[in-house]
């Protein structure tokens, strides 16, 4: 006790005391200004995280997605030729692989071989349409023309016919009348020539009896003369008419003889007639030829389709890329026998890619179509690009799935689903591969 107290070991006894007691209160004061820093902090960061999570909507259930296009051919065959390989960039309309050509070359060459075949087929005959055609109008022109010259002639020849019978017939009739007229004549005098022979006999008698005297035998032997002369000449006028109705008999004999010649010219008629409905069925001749065009018209047509399918088919053995992209991955292999639709490659369409993010249904009256957002890349070390949503999916995911969720009766769990977000992003895209997984945040709208 007496060591406690000594003064020069109670000065220095207290004096650690002392200085104890001022390094727990400086502690204890820095500690309570730190907690109070930390506690700011903590409301600030804890503001601003609130005031983010409620002006933004966030998930990291987002991948990078793509056009994944199956290239393929519209025919079967043998790959023979492989010009790219996995990973490789290719362009639009650049050869990727071949098929074996040798059989739709051939089948191309055989089909141009028989349009061309029917092509000329086709030429000749359109030429021996032309031809029969020109040919039908020349001759069927010219049997008409027969036929009105034989018209003609026939008229010409019935007319002359009918006035040559006229004036025969008139003729004849002249001819009868003149002759009855000299035979009435005739009848006359030879019944005054009888009845001048009776007188002259009677008077010879009375005369050698001393009748009558020289004077009147000589009247009556004169009388008689005369009579028999002019019956003598009525005979002779009568010959001539008889011989003018034997001439216009005979005319109109003739005239039936000549009657011929109307024959003759009613088949000519009859033969230009017969001519011309051969001509006419030329028409026939041109309806066939016009026929036969059409055909071989109509087969050229269907050769021509044929060939353009062959032309087709040979440009199919060439597998060209459709777009601008890479190739994510080779489906066939040299020499393999891919049947038609198989695809050979799947090439990433590069000109589009996009982010598919899957956001919980409750936070969908929040986005909308338009509204900004920015996407973090894991694989690129949170590498961020800007985007805007471009729409908003119409079904859940669990829709899509091969076996869609079922809730029966009793046993029903509620789960929040995911709708589908699309979200269209600007910039170089090179870096993005389909499938990395992203965290999206969407800024709410107002």
């Amino acid at each position: 006790m007496e060591e406690t107290f000594q003064p020069g070991a109670g000065k220095e006894f207290k004096e650690p005391a002392k200085n104890g007691n001022g390094a727990n209160g400086g502690r204890k004061k820095v500690m309570t200004i730190s907690l109070i820093v930390l506690g700011i902090i903590g409301l600030i960061v804890g503001g601003r995280w609130l005031a983010f999570r409620l002006s933004h909507t966030t998930s990291d259930d987002a991948q990078v997605d793509a056009d994944v296009l199956p290239i393929s051919s519209k025919i079967s065959g043998k790959i023979v030729r492989i010009l790219v390989s996995e990973g490789n960039s290719v362009k639009k309309g650049q050869l990727l692989a071949g098929i074996d050509p040798t059989d739709y070359r051939l089948a191309y060459e055989r089909a141009s071989a028989s349009l061309d075949s029917a092509k000329r087929e086709m030429e000749k005959a359109e030429a021996n349409l032309d031809l029969v055609t020109a040919r039908t109008k020349i001759n069927l022109k010219q049997s008409e023309s027969g036929v009105n010259q034989a018209e003609d002639g026939f008229n010409i020849s019935s007319t002359q016919q009918s006035v040559n019978g006229t004036k025969l017939e008139m003729d004849l009739q002249r001819a009868a009348i003149n002759l009855k007229r000299v035979e009435q004549k005739r009848n006359e005098l030879n019944t005054m020539a009888r009845q001048a022979a009776t007188d002259l006999d009677r008077v010879k008698s009375l005369y050698s009896n001393g009748v009558v005297s020289k004077s009147q035998l000589d009247q009556a032997q004169t009388a008689a003369d005369a009579a028999a002369d002019r019956l003598a000449q009525v005979e002779m006028e009568k010959t001539d008419a008889q011989k003018q109705v034997d001439v216009a008999q005979s005319n109109i004999r003739a005239g039936g003889i000549d009657n011929s010649q109307v024959q003759i010219a009613k088949q000519n008629l009859n033969k230009a007639s017969l001519n011309l409905e051969l001509s006419r069925a030329g028409k026939d001749d041109i309806r066939s030829a016009r026929l036969t065009v059409i055909g071989l018209r109509s087969k050229v047509k269907e050769l021509t389709a044929v060939l353009k399918q062959a032309r087709v088919a040979l440009n199919e053995t060439e597998v060209r890329s459709p777009v601008d992209g890479i190739v994510a991955k080779k489906a066939s292999q040299m020499f393999e026998f891919v049947q038609a639709g198989k695809p050979v490659f799947f090439v990433i369409d590069s000109s589009g890619k996009w982010i598919t993010a899957n956001i919980e249904e409750t936070n969908l009256d929040k986005i909308e179509a338009g509204s900004t957002a920015e996407v973090s890349v894991d694989a690129l070390g949170g590498k961020k690009f800007k985007g805007k949503v471009k729409s908003i999916g119409a079904a859940t995911n669990a829709r899509f799935s091969l076996i869609p969720q079922s809730n029966p009766s009793g046993q029903f769990i509620k789960v929040t689903q995911r709708i589908p977000v699309k979200i269209r992003l600007s910039g170089d895209l090179s870096e993005l591969k389909p499938g990395m997984n992203v965290v999206v945040v969407i800024d709410n709208k107002p």
